[in-house]
């Protein structure tokens, strides 16, 4: 009987079981006891009272379901935009090698138009520039001039890292550009422009001096990524691209053969 009235419990719903309770209770009190308060007529007029209340009932909690998927349907709807729109977009690499990786992934994943590298000796961007260059990809890497830098192995950092490139990629060496910038190196960046959508993928960093500001330190630094994607990361962009181009203003093209030479 107990596993009975479970069952009914999960099967019927509340209002319907109350339904079928009152009818049987009528049934019973009309033709089993006869008692009058309860003859067929008012029956029937209970019976239909009960069903025009259990289908107003299921219509309120179900427009009450429908309020809640809505209601939850917008708070995640608004949880993602807030998501988007918030630094949470942003990556942190506290491994250089693992931001790479990433610029890696996205340079298989998508078509890119151009790669913009602001850099102090190119050494840290060696591995990776060969693959976008064989993949048809224009590369402008603006680096430190050896004559104005503080780090005076930046230099033989360019060369060592150009005679790399040169190995790897000599046949599409042509697509690479490399101009000296005078400006001391503050800011290290890589952006990969996307083709079709115009999306910037951003990576950016910092250098640190040290050795009483004789030497100069990168590599070990975060590195954080984002995407024009985002408001943020559209703005960060739009802060980096002026450094970039204050920086290409005072630079001067070099020809990368003539580095191997060097």
């Amino acid at each position: 009987m107990k596993n009975f009235i479970e069952t009914l419990k999960k099967t019927i719903s509340p209002i319907n079981l109350l339904t079928i309770v009152t009818v049987v209770f009528a049934v019973w009190a009309t033709f089993v006891v006869e008692i009058d308060a309860f003859p067929p007529e008012k029956i029937t007029i209970l019976l239909i009272s009960f069903i025009i209340s259990n289908i107003l009932i299921e219509k309120i909690a179900v427009s009450e379901k429908t309020r809640d998927a809505v209601t939850n349907m917008s708070g995640w709807v608004r949880e993602l935009v807030v998501r988007m729109e918030s630094p949470q977009d942003f990556v942190h690499f506290g491994v250089d090698a693992d931001a790479t990786e990433m610029m890696r992934t996205i340079s298989v994943s998508k078509s890119l138009e151009k790669v913009e590298i602001l850099s102090s000796g190119l050494t840290s961007r060696q591995g990776i520039i060969p693959i976008w260059l064989n993949a048809g990809v224009p590369v402008e890497a603006i680096v430190q001039n050896p004559e104005t830098a503080l780090d005076k192995r930046d230099k033989e950092h360019v060369s060592s890292a150009v005679d790399w490139i040169y190995r790897q990629a000599a046949n599409n060496f042509k697509l690479l550009e490399i101009k000296f910038h005078i400006n001391i190196s503050t800011v290290r960046a890589v952006v990969l422009h996307e083709q079709k959508t115009k999306v910037k993928h951003i990576f950016i960093s910092w250098y640190f001096y040290y050795n009483s500001n004789k030497k100069i330190m990168g590599v070990l630094n975060p590195t954080i990524y984002c995407s024009t994607t985002t408001k943020q990361g559209n703005e960060l962009y739009l802060w980096l691209s002026k450094i970039i181009q204050s920086n290409r203003q005072e630079s001067c093209k070099i020809e990368p053969l003539d580095l191997l030479d060097a």
